[in-house]
């Protein structure tokens, strides 16, 4: 391959090594999978995660309060990290309900 310019060579090396820094830190990076609980009503939706401790948001719509739960705990992950704690250990969530027989 010719170059044409020095500018030319300072990009392609740009190029190389930001996927180099890339696969680098995708080969760091670990899966988790966060249970979330979703509520609908009137208002919209309503999210939390109940293995991080006040970790909530809601949303107009359920697009939006997926994206918005997935910056929330995002976001409580980079603090906890930040301050030199560490991820919660996620164990197993069951969801029921409660048959109750209420007077009317």
């Amino acid at each position: 391959m010719i170059f044409t310019s020095l500018a030319e060579r300072c990009e392609l090396c740009s190029f190389v090594l930001s996927r180099i820094l890339l696969i680098d830190f995708q080969k760091r990076m670990k899966p988790y999978h966060f249970p979330i609980i979703i509520e609908h009503d009137s208002d919209g939706y309503f999210v939390s995660c109940p293995v991080l401790q006040g970790c909530y948001t809601q949303g107009d719509t359920y697009e939006e309060a997926m994206t918005n739960i997935a910056d929330a705990v995002q976001l409580y992950i980079e603090d906890v990290l930040a301050r030199g704690g560490s991820l919660p250990e996620i164990g197993t969530i069951s969801l029921t309900t409660l048959d109750l027989e209420i007077a009317a």
